[in-house]
C-alpha cells in the first residue's frame, strides 16, 4: 500500500492524473526456487516458516493450499497514450545472502560477564544502580574486538555479507505490462478491514481509537492534571477526565489487526496517579520497526526540545525520553 501510493504519487506529479489504486489477490507458489514465490517475496527461508509468517505477521492470505498461496493485494492502474498498464512497485524477486559468521561469537560477547560488570539490584519490575560506567566499557570492547576480527579476516566485505541480508534482483523492463499473470485484479476501493486500530482505554472516561497508520511512531504518552488523566499524541492533547480519583489509573491498549489473531488481544495496566508522573504507551505498529529512523526522529526532537529552553521536568522532555526508550526496545526485539 505504501510503495503504490508513492508510485501514484509519483505518476500524478509527471502529469498521468489518471493513476490510481487498483485492489485483487496473487497467487503464487510458497517456493518455486528462483522464480516468483512468496518465500522469496517476503524473504522467509522455508515453507514451514512461511506457515507461521502468514498466520501470525498480518498477511491477507485468502486461501492457503500445501503448495500455493493467495493473498490480498494492491497495485497502482495508469493510462498512459490511451492504453492502461497495470503496475506494482513492491513485487521483487531478492537475492539472499547469508552471514559470513557469528558476529556473538566474534565479539566475544558473554551475557554472564555483561551481567556482572552491570552490578545493581535487579528485581520482577526494575533494576537499580547499574554500573553504567563498566557496561559502556565491555560494551566498547565488544566492539573493539568485532572491528578487528572484521579487519582481519574480511576486510572488503559489504554489509550484507557481515550481518547477512537481501539484494533486490535488478529486472530489466522494456515495455509496460497491460496484463500481469498470474495476478488478479478488480477495480475496487480498498477494504476498511485492512486498517488495524489501536483502543486506549482509560478508566471509563477516555476511549480513543487510533487508526495504526495515523501514529507513525510519534509518542503517545499519559500525563496528570491533578487528578485527571490526560492522552497526548505527540504534542496534541487527544482527550483528558474531568473527574479522576483514587491512587491509580487503568489504562487498558487494544490492538486490532484482521490478520494477525496473535496481537488481536487487550494488555490492562495501572498507572500511579501521581500529578508529577509521566508514561509512554509505547507501540510498535509503525513503519518497519528493524530501522532506526524513528529512533534518529526522536532523539532529533528531544535535542529541539532542550535547545527551546524546556528542562528534564517538563512535560514534553520526560515524555519524549520515555518514548525513546521504547523505541529503542522495539528495535531491539525486532532484531533479536
Amino acid at each position: 500500500m505504501d510503495q503504490a501510493s508513492l508510485l501514484i504519487a509519483l505518476l500524478k506529479q509527471a502529469g498521468f492524473p489518471t493513476a490510481d489504486y487498483v485492489y485483487g489477490s496473487y497467487t503464487m507458489p510458497a517456493t518455486a526456487g528462483s522464480g516468483y514465490s512468496l518465500c522469496n517475496w517476503l524473504r522467509v527461508g522455508t515453507a514451514a516458516q512461511m506457515s507461521m509468517v502468514v498466520t501470525y505477521s498480518g498477511c491477507p492470505i485468502v486461501s492457503a493450499p500445501a503448495s500455493t498461496y493467495t493473498v490480498d493485494h494492491v497495485c497502482v492502474k495508469v493510462t498512459i497514450a490511451g492504453t492502461e498498464y497495470k503496475l506494482d512497485p513492491s513485487l521483487k524477486q531478492y537475492e539472499v545472502k547469508p552471514a559470513l559468521f557469528d558476529l556473538k561469537t566474534a565479539s566475544g560477547y558473554s551475557r554472564s560477564q555483561l551481567l556482572q560488570d552491570a552490578g545493581g539490584t535487579d528485581t520482577t519490575d526494575y533494576a537499580l544502580n547499574i554500573d553504567r560506567t563498566k557496561v559502556e566499557n565491555r560494551l566498547s570492547l565488544y566492539s573493539a574486538t568485532l572491528r578487528d576480527y572484521i579487519r582481519t579476516n574480511f576486510p572488503n566485505a559489504e554489509m550484507e555479507d557481515i550481518v547477512g541480508g537481501g539484494h533486490i534482483r535488478q529486472q530489466p523492463i522494456t515495455a509496460l505490462a497491460q496484463a500481469s499473470p498470474p495476478f488478479a485484479y478488480t477495480d475496487k476501493a480498498l477494504p476498511s478491514v485492512f486498517r488495524g486500530t489501536l483502543q486506549v482505554k482509560i478508566d471509563s472516561d477516555i476511549d480513543v481509537t487510533f487508526n495504526t497508520d495515523s501514529l507513525q511512531g510519534a509518542r503517545l504518552s499519559l500525563t496528570y492534571s491533578g487528578n485527571n488523566a490526560q492522552l497526548w499524541l505527540g504534542d496534541t492533547k487527544v482527550a483528558e477526565q474531568t473527574t479522576g480519583s483514587g491512587p491509580t489509573a487503568s489504562c487498558t491498549l487494544s490492538i486490532v489487526h484482521p490478520y494477525a489473531p496473535l496481537y488481536t488481544r487487550p494488555i490492562t495496566k495501572t498507572f500511579s496517579r501521581n500529578p508529577g508522573y509521566s508514561y509512554d504507551l509505547s507501540y510498535a505498529v509503525y513503519p518497519n520497526s528493524e530501522s532506526s529512523g524513528q529512533i534518529n526522529l526522536s532523539s532529533r526532537l528531544l535535542q529541539n526540545y532542550l535547545a527551546a529552553g524546556k528542562t528534564n521536568s517538563d512535560r514534553e522532555v520526560m515524555t519524549e525520553t520515555l518514548h525513546s526508550l521504547g523505541l529503542k526496545w522495539t528495535r531491539q526485539v525486532a532484531l533479536t
